[in-house]
């Protein structure tokens, strides 16, 4: 069974559930067809949905040209750093901050979460997010990036008249960033992130305390 046929009888499972592992679909295509199929025929199907759903991840690094100048003429007041190899015209790493985020965070409580997730497509990478209390992605967390991070924030937030307090989960980079770039502004840390790096485990009687 070819994966294009597969993907037309998966998509609508796929597209109602997107995290759904290749030996689930499996499971699920044996009870509805009674058709046994193997790990690879339900992995490179979903990969097909994926592509139908989401684009090509190629053609999307190559948008990004075009979407970051759609955002400069459509979203006034917006910052980005886009930055890549001039010769190889390579993606390195990009930095967006919408317009009316950086008007709104006047109204938001000077509260900033800072923090990066892996990215799971064929590039791998790190989308770095700062979010603050209120409100309605690199090549990875490392000290170098979180520093170019911070650099651009510095330019969109207010942190003269209001010092930030910055919430974070103890990265290096973060740890070097803050009070280097923001000195003025406070740095506490995520209660979870410092319970899951006690050098404790749940059988031991102190870990309850924490």
């Amino acid at each position: 069974m070819g994966a294009r046929f597969l993907s037309t009888l998966i998509e609508d499972e796929v597209r109602k559930n997107p995290h759904k592992n290749p030996n689930q679909i499996a499971a699920d295509f044996a009870t509805h067809y009674g058709i046994n199929i193997e790990y690879y025929q339900a992995y490179n199907g979903r990969e097909r949905v994926y592509k139908e759903i989401y684009g090509d991840d190629v053609m999307s690094y190559m948008h990004l040209v075009w979407y970051v100048d759609q955002i400069r003429k459509t979203n006034e007041g917006s910052f980005i750093d886009f930055q890549y190899d001039p010769v190889s015209r390579r993606f390195e790493r990009i930095f967006i901050a919408f317009g009316a985020c950086i008007q709104g965070y006047k109204f938001l409580r000077p509260l900033i979460y800072l923090d990066g997730t892996f990215l799971t497509g064929r590039f791998r990478g790190c989308l770095m997010a700062a979010t603050a209390i209120n409100g309605e992605k690199v090549p990875g967390e490392d000290v170098d990036n979180w520093d170019w991070f911070l650099r651009n924030l510095y330019k969109i937030v207010d942190h003269e008249e209001r010092p930030i307090t910055f919430l974070t989960d103890r990265g290096e980079g973060l740890k070097q960033g803050i009070p280097s770039i923001f000195p003025g502004s406070f740095h506490s840390f995520c209660y979870y992130h410092l319970k899951t790096n006690l050098p404790i485990n749940g059988t031991d009687p102190r870990y309850s305390c924490a």
